[in-house]
């Protein structure tokens, strides 16, 4: 399969800013069940808008930390997938923090984008915020080229 007959997914994103990952179509279960809000995308970065449900909370009733690092690891690899390589790449570490707490029903902002782009390892970071700004999540991840061979 040659690099032109890959459809564009950085266009695919962009077509869909305003709607969420579930109209887009998305081939990740993990995002469709997400289901946020594409807010913003361009080549390496992208922001997501998310709602808690009570299916993402921990028996506190505040965003499950294991929720909190898929959000992160799922935004980090639709900032790499909007690079549009030919291939894919495969999360080989994930460092997370949390910062502050989200609850049910609050709106989270995810934004994802590349921080260094080497030919077989890229490096990505994440924030996640809650709607007046404050982090609540800060994450990094290197993601390995899976390069056919």
């Amino acid at each position: 399969m040659s690099e032109k007959s890959i459809p564009s997914r950085l266009a695919h994103f962009q077509a869909h800013v305003g709607k969420s990952i579930t109209e887009s179509g998305s081939p990740s279960a993990y995002s469709r069940w997400l289901n946020g809000t594409i807010e913003a995308v361009e080549r390496g970065k992208i922001t997501l808008k998310l709602q808690v449900r009570p299916e993402m909370t921990n028996p506190m009733g505040t965003l499950h930390g294991g929720v909190s690092a898929g959000i992160a690891d799922d935004i980090m690899g639709i900032a790499v997938a909007s690079l549009d390589y030919p291939y894919f790449f495969t999360t080989i570490n994930l460092q997370v923090d949390y910062l502050a707490p989200a609850v049910t029903h609050d709106y989270v902002i995810a934004k994802g984008w590349i921080e260094k782009e080497g030919k077989k390892i890229i490096y990505a970071l994440c924030e996640i915020s809650n709607s007046q700004g404050r982090v609540l999540v800060r994450a990094s991840s290197n993601l390995l080229a899976l390069k056919p061979e």
